[in-house]
């Protein structure tokens, strides 16, 4: 049996764009363009959908918040997942106070959304990190998915791909790198974290993110422009 999504988006063109990615994923994707026919599709399934992507600004008289409530009081196991053009801070806040698992900004790629959605499906609710051209690496079973198939890293490599995964875009000390791989502080490893990081730079060349050496420091993940 498919997996079933409501998609809910005014915008037409938008809206026949994203359906079709996710679709393309194997889902089942139920949409519709304002608040009122959510709700009224919500209820003709019986309220049988395993995640809800809604936009916040709806025609029809009833917002994504108030999609949201109708959602959560019929059937509170409903993974939501905001995909608005809002994005001010008050916007996260209320969207994660509406029970939401994510709040996306529509400036982020689509393969983004794509991604959560997937982790939202997840029985074991993996943690999934977007390397971008449609790769995705599973921070938790240490596998990497391209091409239709999923590819294990060893345990050394896979612990610290996952560690930079998790900390993106932030500074990953070489120490407590070494700490979080052995599970002690170990000076003689840090050749072993270097012979791994060029490794996985190699490994990462076809994806959009890379590792960056911070000086005397350690180690970042970041994620380059399309056109970089």
């Amino acid at each position: 049996m498919k997996h079933k999504i409501l998609y809910v988006e005014d915008n037409l063109v938008f809206r026949n764009q994203v359906q079709k990615r996710l679709e393309a994923q194997g889902w089942e994707v139920i949409v519709a363009s304002d608040g009122k026919e959510a709700m009224d599709k919500f209820q003709a399934e019986q309220g049988n959908f395993e995640v809800a992507v809604l936009d916040v600004e709806l025609p029809g008289g009833y917002n994504g918040w108030q999609v949201a409530e109708y959602i959560t009081k019929r059937n509170s196991v409903v993974s939501l997942i905001f995909f608005s053009s809002h994005h001010e801070v008050a916007d996260y806040e209320r969207g994660y106070d509406h029970g939401a698992r994510r709040y996306l900004p529509k400036v982020q790629d689509v393969d983004d959304l794509i991604v959560w959605v997937r982790n939202c499906l997840r029985e074991d609710n993996g943690c999934m990190c977007n390397l971008g051209n449609g790769i995705v690496y599973d921070t938790e079973k240490r596998a990497l998915y391209a091409g239709g198939k999923w590819e294990v890293l060893g345990d050394v490599d896979g612990k610290i791909l996952s560690i930079l995964c998790q900390n993106q875009n932030q500074i990953v000390d070489m120490n407590w790198m070494i700490e979080s791989v052995w599970g002690s502080a170990n000076l003689s490893k840090e050749m072993q974290i270097r012979k791994s990081v060029f490794y996985l730079r190699e490994f990462l060349k076809n994806t959009l993110v890379e590792i960056r050496t911070e000086h005397n420091k350690g180690y970042r993940l970041v994620k380059l422009q399309e056109n970089s």
